[in-house]
């Protein structure tokens, strides 16, 4: 440091100035490198695949339950694997289902439906539990975790249509109602 000495006041500003642009310029590298990763994770997580599993009810001539395998991301994906994280079904049906869509493309917006109701019974494939969806897009691989409660849709809706009349929306009910219970 007696190098410093020996320089003159000009000399010392002007390695003073250096420095000092020098460890901006550090920290500006630094800043701008972490940004440029945060970006990267945020572009990647807004375009990438969302694929869950949720239970639904359509109501129509005749109220369903369905369990719907949606891709609500931005991107395809290919589906590994649907399993449940315990025996919660034993319906072969439901289980043929899932495992046909092993290896089959989801598109953005897609979805695969099962409708749980039997047919002409009154009861309903009931799912109470945890789905674990496995998918990957064209670099990484997900796994979602998803409750599902089938019991929360209520299959006992009554239909109601403004351009019917009051008998019409009773009539329409009581042919839904029977048509539920065959």
């Amino acid at each position: 440091m007696d190098f410093i000495n020996y320089l003159t006041v000009d000399q010392r500003i002007a390695v003073l100035t250096t420095l000092a642009t020098f460890t901006i310029s550090v920290i500006s590298v630094v800043i701008a490198v972490r940004s440029l990763k945060v970006t990267k994770r945020s572009i990647d997580e807004a375009n990438r695949p969302y694929v869950v599993a949720s239970v639904m009810g359509n109501v129509g001539y005749r109220t369903e339950k369905l369990l719907m395998i949606k891709n609500y991301g931005n991107t395809g994906a290919t589906i590994e694997s649907i399993k449940f994280s315990e025996d919660i079904t034993e319906e072969e049906l439901l289980i043929e289902f899932l495992n046909s869509l092993s290896g089959v493309f989801i598109a953005p917006g897609q979805s695969f439906m099962f409708t749980l109701n039997k047919p002409r019974e009154y009861e309903n494939i009931t799912l109470v539990g945890e789905m674990v969806v496995i998918y990957k897009d064209f670099k990484n691989k997900f796994t979602e975790k998803c409750k599902l409660n089938s019991k929360i849709i209520n299959t006992n809706l009554q239909i109601s249509s403004d351009s019917l009349s009051e008998f019409e929306n009773k009539l329409l009910n009581t042919l839904h109602n029977n048509n539920r219970q065959k």
